[in-house]
């Protein structure tokens, strides 16, 4: 029997996780302050209305027929043609996109599991630059937290799409929420958060 989503909701947070990339979190702020602010801002929204949401529903409207993988869905959708071939862009495009992530995410567990375990805070003597100096420096130590950030997104997958991607999307999904609202209320009680918001606002 083929798996099917159990909410409306669940199946929303699994796309914004898909969607909203670590770029949009950790670069985003300062790519838009450094290419014209608000200005910036109102071209990224026009193509997120423009180029990405029909993109979306294509891709779910694709789905939806195709019932599938991606490989699946374009040979059922598409019988012959050239979009026959698209059918692995986004294999590959996919496989691309994860070995790039997996690497910055295994930092982020280590700089997570540094900072519970107090490791961070008492930093190297070059400062946070040696913190990040050692750990990269390490020839097994990236490796290893990239692979555990490749084992468990694998793990959640195994669990299915209802009990595996849905569940943990409906738990992780507003943690993040609430996380990110935190920081961005903790970043404008810090010296200068002013200049800050003008930079990434104000139109340039």
């Amino acid at each position: 029997m083929r798996e099917q989503w159990g909410s409306r909701t669940g199946f929303i947070l699994a796309t914004i996780g898909a969607a909203v990339g670590l770029g949009n979190i950790w670069r985003f702020a300062y790519v838009a302050g450094e290419n014209g602010g608000g200005a910036f801002l109102v071209v990224y929204l026009a193509c997120v209305l423009l180029v990405g949401l029909p993109l979306v529903i294509a891709e779910i409207a694709l789905g939806r027929h195709g019932r599938g993988d991606a490989v699946a869905a374009f040979e059922a959708d598409a019988t012959r043609g050239a979009w026959r071939r698209a059918r692995w862009i986004a294999v590959v495009g996919a496989v691309l996109i994860l070995s790039y992530y997996a690497v910055i995410a295994g930092w982020a567990l280590r700089y997570f599991v540094g900072a519970a375990a107090g490791g961070l805070w008492s930093a190297a003597p070059g400062g946070f630059g040696g913190y990040y100096q050692a750990f990269i420096g390490d020839a097994a130590e990236p490796v290893l937290w990239q692979a555990i950030m490749l084992a468990a997104p694998a793990a959640v997958v195994a669990l299915g799409v209802k009990g595996g991607i849905e569940r943990i999307n409906l738990w992780l999904m507003p943690i993040l929420a609430v996380i990110v609202v935190l920081l961005a209320a903790f970043a404008l009680t810090l010296p200068g958060a002013e200049k800050g918001v003008r930079f990434l606002f104000a139109p340039d």
